[in-house]
């Protein structure tokens, strides 16, 4: 689920658009892609998601909602690309953190 500003609890409330992301790839190399649909047309990519370099975490923007987080392309550079996103539940919120982390 995309995120675009705001704050709050509720996700509508603060600003998230409801989206489904996947999470594609394998061997350390990953990207996320989101869209309106499971299987409709791509809304946009977060590439270069990389195993030792990249970071997710649960931070000041990403706590608008109860199960949100962000994911840094690059960890060490908190400016660069990243995608802001809230789990639908605590299941999917540990599906998710289970996948970035392993």
């Amino acid at each position: 689920r995309g995120k675009r500003g705001g704050s709050g609890t509720d996700p509508a409330a603060a600003g998230y658009i409801r989206q489904v992301c996947v999470l594609h790839g394998a061997n350390g190399l990953y990207q996320v892609r989101y869209g309106d649909e499971y299987d409709g047309p791509v809304s946009g990519v977060l590439e270069f998601i990389t195993t030792g370099v990249s970071s997710v975490e649960h931070n000041e923007r990403s706590s608008a909602v109860q199960f949100g987080f962000e994911v840094f392309v690059n960890g060490s550079d908190p400016g660069g690309p990243s995608l802001c996103c809230a789990a639908a539940d605590e299941g999917d919120f540990m599906e998710w953190m289970t996948a970035f982390v392993g």
